[in-house]
């Protein structure tokens, strides 16, 4: 009987999907995936495989082809992340912009607001008087 290969059995890498990198196959949820989730997020193999419907023997199989591959994995997470941080420096997030400029203005509503709860008036002057 031939030895299988069971990493090989779990993990697939295609050119044009998921950018290349190793993945769990017949899916989209890459090594690096798993790994950032086991190791960062902290969560168990069984609630990775359990949250994203995973046979739980290919969660284990890529937490292996990572420790394998874990200078090449970590690397290109590295580059991707830095790529990432440079188009946001690039291109702001204008929701981002909106939302800070919505919260200065906000800024003197609450002033009023709580100008009302202690004093129980804005104490402006309304001319009525």
């Amino acid at each position: 009987m031939a030895a299988v290969q069971v990493i090989e059995q779990y993990i697939d890498i295609t050119a044009g999907v998921c950018g290349g990198r190793p993945r769990i196959v017949d899916t989209r949820m890459t090594v690096a995936d798993i790994a950032l989730m086991r190791l960062q997020m902290n969560l168990s193999l069984e609630e990775i495989a359990g949250v994203y419907d995973l046979p739980l023997s290919a969660v284990y199989a890529a937490m292996a082809y990572y420790f394998d591959h874990r200078a090449e994995i970590d690397l290109r997470s590295a580059e991707d992340a830095s790529f990432i941080d440079e188009l946001c420096e690039q291109y702001p997030s204008k929701v981002k912009a909106k939302l800070a400029q919505d919260h200065t203005s906000y800024g003197s509503a609450i002033v009023v607001i709580a100008s009302v709860l202690t004093h129980g008036t804005t104490r402006m002057s309304s001319g009525m008087g």
